[in-house]
């Protein structure tokens, strides 16, 4: 490191003793006697972990995320309310009757069954993932069936729509009104 980089350090002036410490240390000497009472002296006090503790983190990191039982207990235990990422069950709120497999089918087929995200065909995305296209609501409102509210995905682009939400709406309605109706 530059020392115009280390500006907390500017005007340090390391002693020859120190110098001769940091590279006794760096090329793994043996540490004197004088510091080696001094750790001994902080260590001194300080609580150790019991071998019960110890057996107790090995047990609960070895079956963590190995086990099937261990990850089917831990999914009951964190469902619904006891979620720490719980918010009342917002989303539970139902999609109208409207939306519906015929309306998605005519979405996709407006959209020429391609991601408008990233341009993959429903055929080449079945191929590779196993699953079809997806229907996005653009304005994130599940009751608004507006056929110029949805848009078709993959689940990556779907994914990536939830995450900025003002910018993806903002997008995906640019190429609904300019590019798939064809307005200028």
């Amino acid at each position: 490191m530059s020392r115009k980089k280390r500006s907390y350090k500017r005007g340090y002036v390391r002693t020859e003793e120190h110098a001769e410490n940091w590279r006794a240390s760096r090329l793994g000497h043996i540490v004197s006697s004088e510091t080696r009472l001094k750790i001994s002296l902080a260590q001194k006090g300080k609580k150790k972990m019991s071998d019960e503790a110890k057996e107790k983190i090995r047990t609960f990191q070895l079956g963590r995320g190995k086990s099937k039982e261990y990850r089917k207990k831990m999914s009951l235990a964190r469902r619904g309310e006891d979620n720490p990422n719980w918010k009342g069950g917002w989303w539970r709120f139902p999609y109208t009757p409207e939306f519906n497999v015929k309306l998605r089918t005519k979405i996709k087929q407006r959209d020429n069954f391609v991601c408008q995200g990233c341009g993959c065909t429903e055929r080449q995305y079945l191929k590779k993932h196993k699953k079809k296209l997806s229907v996005h609501h653009i304005n994130y409102v599940k009751q608004d069936c507006n056929e110029r509210n949805f848009i078709t995905l993959c689940n990556t682009c779907n994914v990536r729509a939830n995450g900025n939400r003002d910018y993806q709406y903002a997008y995906y309605t640019y190429l609904i009104e300019h590019v798939v109706y064809n307005k200028t």
